[in-house]
């Protein structure tokens, strides 16, 4: 039934009509969702995005997303200042200062839309001393607090649970037409014709030589033909590629160079103990892992890193490599990356 409604919103999707549409009320959880050109906001107790605005009596105007008709109206000045918003797990004193800046990678959503990417969030107090802190909900991302300079990358510096139905901008797409947000995934269209598209998302320059990123498998490979992969390449070009990948009923760790692949580990595909997978770099090693709850991670195999992982190209991507007897959807639910960071695990 899922697959039956997704082919129906792509098709219609690409015959440029209205598909898939999905409320225009954006729900927020913590102020981690709510970010507008830069600029951080809070979830309010009723559960909608509000912005600074020194023109409203409470300083905080709604989002145009919002809901129940509080869209681009003044938070009332009760709910703006009796500290019931989620404001991100900060408390303020009067003479801190606060910026946003978008995480190592990461652009801003500029066009209104609240954003469900990760974001920094750096806090001054009159002392000098700072704080940075991820606050992505549901995140264990790390905390550090000391003076400027002396602060631990947060962990993970990008997250992406693809809910807000608009594929972020910092991605840059492959295939695109072939490439949707929806129902709380990232989906990839695989036609019929053998390696016809392959469709996937992409992040370049991106420090994994102590790091890990992760992906939550959503729709998996259904045929033998089918491949859902995360993959870590030395360049944008594809030189030189490593993956772990689910191929029909199969786990893969392999590496591409040029015409050659190598396979490092091969097993049946579990969706409940692989329902993770996740690439990390330590000690000049690659180690392939998987994980049922995506908190405790086993290593299903270790090689030498074949390139450096300083500046490295992350995919998330699709294909099939034989016919297929219709068009088939694979995806993936959730996207992770903790990069250049010292702390193994998170």
């Amino acid at each position: 039934m899922w697959a039956r409604e997704v082919a129906w919103c792509v098709v219609l999707a690409l015959g440029l009509e209205p598909a898939c549409v999905r409320s225009a009320a954006f729900e927020c959880a913590s102020a981690s969702e709510c970010a507008d050109a830069g600029v951080l906001g809070r979830c309010e107790p009723t559960g909608f995005c509000s912005f600074p605005d020194p023109t409203c009596p409470s300083d905080q105007r709604y989002g145009d997303h919002a809901g129940a008709g509080l869209g681009g109206t003044c938070v009332p000045v009760d709910d703006g200042t009796t500290g019931i918003a989620d404001t991100g797990g900060q408390t303020s004193a009067p003479t801190a200062t606060t910026s946003l800046e978008s995480s190592e990678g990461t652009t801003p959503l500029s066009d209104g839309t609240e954003s469900s990417g990760a974001l920094t969030l750096t806090s001054a107090t009159s002392s000098g001393e700072t704080t940075t802190l991820d606050p992505a909900e549901g995140s264990s991302g790390s905390m550090g607090t000391g003076t400027s300079g002396d602060v631990e990358p947060p962990c993970p510096s990008f997250v992406d649970d693809f809910e807000d139905g608009m594929i972020d901008a910092s991605w840059t797409l492959m295939h695109e037409d072939y490439v949707a947000e929806m129902d709380g995934e990232l989906v990839f269209e695989l036609t019929p014709e053998a390696d016809a598209v392959y469709p996937g998302v992409l992040r370049p320059d991106q420090d994994l030589a102590a790091g890990e990123v992760r992906i939550h498998v959503g729709q998996r490979p259904m045929s033998a033909a089918e491949r859902l992969y995360l993959a870590v390449a030395i360049d944008p070009q594809f030189g030189d590629v490593l993956y772990i990948m689910i191929e029909g009923e199969l786990l893969t760790m392999q590496r591409e160079n040029g015409a050659r692949w190598t396979t490092y580990a091969e097993m049946p595909y579990d969706p409940e103990a692989h329902a993770w997978l996740q690439i990390r770099g330590a000690d000049d090693l690659v180690h392939f892992e998987a994980s049922g709850d995506g908190a405790t991670f086993d290593t299903l195999a270790s090689v030498e890193a074949p390139f450096a992982l300083l500046q490295t190209t992350v995919v998330v991507a699709a294909t099939n490599f034989a016919l297929l007897d219709a068009t088939a959807y694979v995806s993936v639910a959730d996207f992770e990356i903790c990069t250049g960071s010292s702390q193994s695990g998170w």
